[in-house]
């Protein structure tokens, strides 16, 4: 299987894209959240999967079901509808600070916000799903006449309305329910190294380093909901945004096509693999569907240097 086939195919898989929204200790509300959002797009999940979409309409019943003090099953389909508007330029700001109002009243901040309260710790997975969602790209002169790139929520407004127009609640109790999320995924490296792949003009790999041991072999990569962190030998953890999840679950399911077999795409709850040789994972900047093996090894067998 070619590897950009298989980047697609993790990527496509439902219970996968609920799995890098949902972390072994979120919130009971927002897995509520992920979960129904996931019912409801379901029907059509196969012909268009999308986890922007997804996770834009958990994000919007979770706001809801904080503001109206209800549970997330109990949100009304008419008040997301409501709210799903975007300005003339296709923007949604009001919908976006909606939302972080709602999770700065639970206590999510940004990391600029921690370290000037004397917080000095990681921003919450919720604050970073909703950053990723919200993030506007802005044109890198302020005097240009090019127009502020629409956020991944403002692109899913017309979807979302489309999808929503035909669906009353009696029509979505019908519905099959969510398949349970992709749980945390556990690669215990047997003397191989984690290599960050990345392109551009230069194309080439990083090890990974633990800052205070440097750059040893072996370690551990765990991935949990939408985190990937890298543990040296010694215990230390890697910084948060160093290792992308979603490149970490296509690389180790490429590895395990490139084995000869078939990869399930949904490894069982608590997977714990031992992976012999390198682990060839495309830098967290580089576009999700982005595979080393296609874009910048070359070869199958570059990939799993065993």
């Amino acid at each position: 299987m070619r590897s950009s086939d298989t980047a697609r195919r993790v990527l496509a898989d439902l219970p996968t894209a609920m799995g890098l929204l949902c972390w072994s200790t979120a919130p009971a509300a927002w897995r509520d959240a992920v979960a129904r959002a996931a019912r409801l797009l379901g029907p059509g999940w196969e012909q268009d999967p999308c986890r922007d979409r997804l996770g834009a309409l958990a994000l919007l019943l979770y706001v809801e079901a904080d503001e109206r003090a209800v549970a997330v099953e109990d949100v009304p389909l008419d008040a997301v509808r409501s709210v799903l508007a975007v300005d003339e330029r296709g923007l949604a700001w009001h919908l976006e600070a909606r939302v972080q109002r709602v999770l700065r009243g639970q206590g999510h901040s940004p990391y600029r916000d921690l370290r000037k309260a004397g917080r000095d710790r990681p921003e919450s997975p919720l604050w970073r799903i909703q950053r990723r969602l919200i993030h506007v790209r802005m044109p890198a002169e302020p005097t240009t006449m090019v127009e502020p790139r629409p956020s991944a929520l403002a692109r899913q407004v017309e979807p979302l309305l489309a999808l929503l127009a035909g669906t009353t609640e009696t029509a979505e109790q019908r519905l099959p329910r969510a398949p349970r999320p992709a749980g945390p995924l556990t690669v215990r490296m047997d003397g191989g190294r984690v290599y960050r792949w990345s392109g551009g003009m230069a194309v080439g790999a990083v090890p990974v380093a633990c800052a205070p041991c440097g750059t040893l072999p072996g370690g551990t990569v765990l991935v949990d909901g939408p985190d990937a962190t890298y543990v040296c030998t010694n215990g230390h953890s890697s910084d948060q945004g160093l290792l992308s999840a979603p490149h970490v679950r296509i690389a180790v399911a490429h590895g395990l096509d490139d084995d000869g077999r078939a990869a399930p795409v949904v490894l069982p709850d608590g997977t714990d693999i031992v992976w012999h040789g390198d682990l060839n994972i495309a830098d967290a900047d580089a576009a999700e569907e982005i595979d080393p093996t296609a874009y910048f090894i070359g070869s199958s067998r570059a990939w799993r240097n065993d």
